[in-house]
């Protein structure tokens, strides 16, 4: 069984089991810790975050702790939607980045 799986029915069961919860509290710590290593790159700039994945994405017990996670604990974060697909925004993110990566293809 994979985490995909499971993770819809922790995320329900965690209405009423204090375990769960627990797991889904210390899942979004560890995103929330995620989120502050890459906003240290962003000086004073405001961190523009996008929530995809049909899990964090999508209005629940999970993705609903990480917001109030964020908007306490961060500041100079917005969470926003896409304004592209994530395959769309991979190729911007190379062509920035194509002076920096080295590929060598044998």
């Amino acid at each position: 069984m994979n985490v995909q799986d499971v993770a819809p029915l922790v995320i329900q069961a965690a209405n009423s089991d204090e375990q769960c919860k627990n797991i889904l509290d210390e899942e979004t710590n560890e995103l929330l810790l995620h989120i502050l290593a890459m906003q240290k790159h962003f000086d004073n700039d405001v961190m523009k975050l996008v929530l995809i994945g049909g899990i964090i994405s999508s209005e629940n017990l999970f993705s609903q702790m990480l917001k109030e996670k964020i908007s306490s604990f961060i500041q100079k974060v917005k969470i926003q939607n896409a304004e592209f697909s994530q395959e769309i925004g991979a190729v911007i993110l190379a062509k920035k980045f194509s002076d920096q990566i080295w590929i060598t293809i044998s």
